[in-house]
């Protein structure tokens, strides 16, 4: 299906507490020193961003939207991610009679709980370094939940090296673990699909800095997915998928 998205990308930072009082530190005599380590800085934030959409063939409009809160403590931060999409008109549903042409039709899509470490490792220049991101998704969208899908693990370390001002390239290794209540699905049609167990992807990607706002990034995605034995003839059934 042909479509126009007229994308209107808002974000807002919905809160933001510091605390970055340093600890007292003890009295000291001539006799005795006290030693007190600094900490880190710590914060809620808070991420809302609405994307309004248009598909000119069915004169539909609606929202896809991302919200995402959490709490960061020095180079880590631990947060919630949803994504919803909700109804501003569908022409459909109005015609049909359904009178849902403007109702709101708010429709959960995926949703996560996630960890980012920035600096696992950093080099003595300050020019490599690598990350970790963790992601364990949640049943939150019908879609997943028809597979039966209870979760979904996965694992991001990430290698940055900056090369020049101009060129920074960046490797990642993303093995998943998929989790299900069944091995398989079958389709209202008949047909049915082996549901996947594992899946490793390999994120190669260079990003060139024209400037401190300008930035063109070329990734390249290799997947490979392991499909669990559900019954013979089913798609991708016991067999790798690339």
């Amino acid at each position: 299906m042909k479509r126009i998205l007229f994308s209107l990308m808002v974000g807002l930072s919905l809160f933001a507490l510091a605390e970055t009082a340093d600890t007292p530190q003890a009295p000291q005599t001539p006799a005795q020193s006290v030693a007190t380590a600094a900490v880190p800085a710590s914060e809620f934030f808070g991420f809302f961003e609405l994307r309004p959409s248009w598909i000119t063939k069915m004169g539909e409009e609606h929202t896809e939207n991302t919200i995402e809160a959490g709490y960061r403590l020095g180079g880590v931060k631990m947060s919630y991610l949803q994504w919803f999409n909700t109804n501003i008109f569908n022409p459909t549903t109005e015609a049909q009679g359904a009178g849902e042409g403007n109702g709101l039709a708010l429709i959960a899509s995926q949703g996560l709980f996630r960890v980012k470490v920035a600096d696992v490792w950093k080099s003595a220049d300050q020019k490599t370094s690598l990350a970790y991101q963790g992601r364990v998704y949640l049943p939150t969208w019908s879609g997943d939940r028809d597979t039966g899908m209870l979760t979904q693990v996965r694992n991001y370390l990430t290698l940055k090296t900056e090369v020049s001002s101009l060129l920074t390239l960046d490797g990642s290794i993303v093995p998943i673990f998929h989790g299900s209540t069944r091995a398989g699905t079958v389709a209202s049609s008949g047909s049915l699909s082996a549901n996947p167990i594992y899946e490793n992807m390999v994120i190669l990607e260079a990003t060139f800095n024209f400037t401190d706002k300008l930035s063109l990034a070329i990734p390249l995605i290799l997947e490979q997915t392991r499909y669990r034995d559900f019954a013979p003839g089913a798609k991708n059934n016991d067999a790798w998928a690339y």
